[in-house]
């Protein structure tokens, strides 16, 4: 099983250079075009939410700053 997250194949260059995902484990998959976070890293992990907050939050920051979004703006309507 694997938790991942999709991205634009334009922004997977700057995203390796600009806006590393994390944890470590974290790789990048050619063949799916996406980021994957496996799910014994996460499993085996001493704080297996700290792992996956990791995760979504770097994919999060990384999407939200290429999309050039108003974060201030989305968390003050949410």
């Amino acid at each position: 099983m694997l938790i991942y997250l999709q991205l634009l194949d334009l922004a997977i260059a700057l995203l390796n250079k600009e806006y590393p995902i994390k944890p470590e484990e974290v790789y990048f998959s050619k063949d799916l075009n996406e980021f994957l976070l496996p799910y014994e890293a996460v499993r085996t992990a001493k704080s297996p939410d700290d792992v996956l907050m990791a995760f979504t939050q770097s994919t999060y920051e990384a999407a939200a700053n290429l999309a050039k979004w108003d974060r201030h703006e989305l968390k003050r309507m949410y």
